[in-house]
């Protein structure tokens, strides 16, 4: 990194666009650098549904972005979800993201790819004139997730309302036109609290552990943060509010604050808003507003993401999201689980009054769904 320092002049415009992320214009006025912290690429975007809703996610994690967000929120999912998204940073830096979940009888795996191409300035000669061909700056992150929910081997407890998970990040950094690597590894740790179908808690740890090893022989700290946040549904499930709180690990940052709402008016529609907060300096921080929208029909979703930057006003970012989700009909997916009060429901429309007596059911117009689920329970 210090030959690298040496050798290429980089304005401070320019160091923003080096790391493609705003934060990183952050770090250098607060001196992180010094502090040898390298930034997770995840700051920068986890998803346009999440972004959508100021990032207070940790509590919802309830899609193919937990792999980004809250491991733990993969243990709560049924069905099997893929979602990708891209942004531009700066006018110039190229941001892509791509996950999905895959719920197997042990649990439920997932799997996540975080890629930025930017430009990075140029070599200079003794003249301090350019020489060479511009320098491109590349990272990237490849996730692999793992969760449980323990109501599958606890019962008769309060941790069977737990579902914990654990990601593993590969991180590989690079320059194109100039000699600079660096690779490194890092883990986060989640677990979500769902007492009932109403109120969520959820946690992360952040990079515990991550370090980044380059080339020069510097190794710099990947920053980690203690996540915390609680979502409600409302409104029979068609309002979700959520709010979180960040605190850094390893770096010198005030606490972070997140709100966000999701609302849907009609089954395929989602409107979201909300407030997410950056550092500034060491004591401050910034409050930008969010809002998005979504639409989920047969399964595929469109999702549309806007955020506000009143620091740098030009980089106020536009976010795009695609993502699919399935029945349960992956190969490898474990059996659908399917809801006792439904099956309780559907077993006293089956009942008549006279074979309750008798001790038997005698099957009155009853649908082949319903079937299906009396079956399932035999």
């Amino acid at each position: 990194m210090n030959k690298l320092k040496k050798s290429i002049r980089v304005s401070d415009y320019q160091i923003i666009r080096l790391l493609g992320l705003a934060v990183v214009c952050l770090l250098v006025l607060v001196g992180y650098a010094e502090a040898n912290t390298s930034l997770d690429l995840g700051v920068a975007g986890i998803g346009a549904r999440p972004l959508g809703m100021g990032r207070a996610y940790v509590a919802v994690a309830d899609d193919a972005n937990a792999v980004f967000t809250n491991p733990a929120g993969l243990g709560l999912q049924k069905n099997w979800s893929i979602t990708s998204m891209s942004t531009q940073l700066y006018g110039n830096s190229n941001y892509v993201l791509a996950g999905a979940s895959i719920p197997v009888a042990f649990g439920t795996l997932g799997i996540g790819y975080i890629g930025l191409q930017t430009p990075a300035g140029y070599q200079v000669d003794s003249a301090n004139s350019s020489v060479g061909a511009p320098i491109s700056y590349n990272s990237s992150e490849l996730v692999l997730s793992y969760a449980r929910n323990l109501k599958d081997v606890i019962k008769g407890s309060f941790l069977s309302d737990l579902s914990v998970g654990a990601s593993v990040k590969v991180i590989n950094n690079s320059f194109g036109g100039f000699s600079g690597s660096g690779q490194g590894t890092g883990m986060d740790l989640g677990v979500i609290f769902t007492p009932n179908n109403t109120l969520s808690l959820g946690a992360t740890f952040s990079n515990v552990g991550g370090k980044v090893n380059w080339a020069s022989g510097k190794q710099e700290e990947v920053e980690g943060a203690s996540k915390f946040g609680g979502s409600l549904k409302l409104l029979g499930g068609k309002l979700l509010a959520s709010a979180g709180v960040d605190f850094a690990i390893n770096a010198q940052r005030p606490a972070i604050l997140h709100g966000g709402i999701e609302y849907r008016p009609i089954e395929f529609l989602s409107i979201r808003g909300g407030l997410d907060q950056d550092p500034v300096n060491l004591n401050q921080t910034v409050s930008n507003l969010t809002a998005g929208v979504g639409i989920k029909m047969a399964g595929i979703s469109f999702d549309y993401a806007y955020k506000q930057d009143k620091e740098i006003e030009t980089n106020a970012r536009h976010y795009f999201s695609i993502s699919l989700s399935g029945d349960g009909a992956f190969p490898f997916t474990a059996k659908k689980e399917i809801d006792k009060e439904k099956l309780a429901a559907v077993k006293d429309s089956c009942y008549s009054a006279s074979s309750r007596s008798e001790g038997f059911i005698s099957i009155k117009n009853t649908t082949e769904k319903d079937q299906e689920i009396l079956n399932y329970y035999k």
